[in-house]
């Protein structure tokens, strides 16, 4: 009686217990292949992408007091932004102070977007010689995608 349950059951499946399924075809074991390649390829590109160190976002700000000149009666400061850090940055501001009596003289830009590695080059325009009252350059905020 528990050999015909076994029988019922094979019967049930559409297979008797005496057939075999049929070897895997060179397509499937192809289709096997590629997809567990795929897999393997993913897994390493996540953990490389883990364990790869970023540098932290920043920006840094280079001007040449040479390069300094007096275009139509104001005087103009071209400066560099470069993107020191490992990734993007969007919205950077760059102020420029010109100390001045009787209060500062500031200007601002906004660099809408600075890839990593990236330098971009811009330039600001003052009444007075920044050369003989001195002035700075910082950048002032951005944001991190």
């Amino acid at each position: 009686m528990a050999n015909d349950n076994k029988e019922d059951n094979s019967d049930e499946q559409g297979q008797s217990p005496n057939e075999q399924t049929p070897p895997p075809t060179i397509l499937s074991w192809t289709i096997r292949g590629v997809s567990l390649l795929v897999i393997f390829g993913l897994l390493i590109y996540f953990l490389v992408a883990a364990i790869q160190p970023t540098a932290p976002a920043g920006a840094n700000v280079e001007y040449k007091v040479a390069d300094i000149e007096q275009r139509e009666g104001r005087w103009v400061v071209p400066f560099k932004v470069i993107n020191t850090g490992g990734m993007g940055l969007h919205l950077i501001k760059v102020k420029g102070t010109l100390p001045a009596e009787p209060e500062d003289v500031e200007k601002t830009i906004i660099i809408p977007l600075l890839g990593s590695g990236e330098r971009v080059t811009s330039e600001f325009r003052f009444e007075e010689d920044p050369r003989v009252a001195g002035f700075e350059f910082t950048v002032e905020s951005y944001l991190v995608p």
